[in-house]
């Protein structure tokens, strides 16, 4: 019997971050321990967590009202199983998994219903801002345990998924592109290095925050550029004089993406990663597009989460992960996590931030 396990018999609640109210703090919640598990469904004990962008707008009601109220949330991380479910085949008890929002070709399990004391706590099929959690069974990938015991581990289930996809997958780049990247918080640094890694020479990056910048230039990018600084023409003028053909867009900044697409050259195309806020709407001409130019979005990096993360362990593997280290801006503990996020939405946080479970 592992220490997991022996945790989930020698306790009847768990402690979770838990979103009540749109716009407010998550509250720590105490959860009383699943007793019995769905077709497909499987228990982990959390070890690390990574907090997206995507879980501020979430809080921040980015895409609107929220009709599951209260839920848990996270949905990247790394953790160790401690019982499945019917049918589960691909993973079993003491396994180690990469916890990602992106189905593999497993079982697609129904969310899970957690009390706090009478009160329903609602899930989906992912969620890691908690002690444990239960997780379908298609969006969780087995890895070492050396990885899983790592910190960057838990990027691999979101910030390196999508990050690396968007370059490898969505938008096809290649070394003799010409790539600009609008917002290097984690995801575009991933976007950053994996640009890096195979061989493009000339990359700009931007963003409003001099910090990240300057992690950008570290890392090996030729140009940044202050958007915060800039008139909305300059930063056009800018990317037409460099000839940019791939643009990745992190901030779902409304600015940011029409300066990226009338700053695109005539056959570029332009990858939309950040999402606007739901009542907010971009303007552009689009003559440009029946000659060639593109917009695309991206879901995740369009990845095969059970075969792509443990390549991008292998790629990355081979000096325990230090060409990514960078990527972590700060760990803290669970029962911060409001501080956490409120560092996030100030953008006071050069990296991705992580709970330590």
């Amino acid at each position: 019997m592992n220490t997991a396990t022996e945790e989930i018999m020698s306790s009847s609640t768990f402690k979770a971050a838990v979103l009540v109210k749109q716009r407010n703090p998550l509250k720590i919640l105490s959860l009383k321990m699943p007793e019995k598990l769905d077709f497909g469904q499987v228990l982990v004990k959390i070890i690390f967590t990574g907090i997206c962008g995507s879980q501020i707008g979430e809080i921040e009601g980015v895409k609107g009202k929220d009709k599951y109220l209260p839920h848990l949330l996270g949905h990247e991380g790394t953790g160790v199983v401690v019982k499945v479910g019917p049918g589960v085949k691909s993973i079993k008890v003491g396994n180690y998994v990469s916890l990602h929002w992106k189905k593999n070709k497993t079982i697609n399990a129904k969310p899970f219903t957690y009390f706090s004391g009478s009160k329903k706590i609602n899930s989906g099929n992912i969620t890691s801002f908690s002690k444990f959690s239960v997780i379908s069974e298609n969006r969780l990938t087995k890895i070492p345990k050396a990885v899983a015991k790592n910190k960057i581990s838990a990027l691999f289930g979101c910030c390196l998924l999508t990050g690396f996809g968007v370059v490898k997958n969505d938008m096809k780049i290649n070394s003799k592109d010409r790539v600009a990247i609008f917002g290097v918080g984690g995801l575009g640094l991933a976007n950053l290095i994996y640009l890096k890694k195979i061989g493009v020479k000339k990359i700009i990056c931007f963003d409003i925050d001099q910090n990240k910048l300057t992690k950008s230039l570290s890392l090996g990018c030729d140009e940044i550029i202050n958007v915060k600084n800039k008139k909305k023409n300059e930063i056009i003028k800018f990317l037409l004089k460099n000839n940019i053909n791939k643009i990745i867009e992190n901030t779902g900044n409304i600015s940011n993406i029409e300066c990226a697409y009338n700053g695109l050259s005539s056959n570029g195309v332009l990858c939309l990663v950040g999402v606007p806020q739901h009542n907010k709407k971009i303007k552009i001409h689009t003559l440009p597009i029946h000659f060639g130019k593109r917009i695309i979005g991206c879901h995740g990096g369009t990845n095969n989460p059970g075969k792509d993360i443990n390549a991008y362990i292998k790629m990355f593997k081979k000096n325990n992960f230090k060409d990514l280290e960078v990527l972590v801006g700060k760990v803290g503990k669970l029962k911060n996590i409001n501080s956490a996020i409120n560092q996030i939405k100030k953008s006071s946080v050069n990296g991705r931030y992580l709970i330590e479970v």
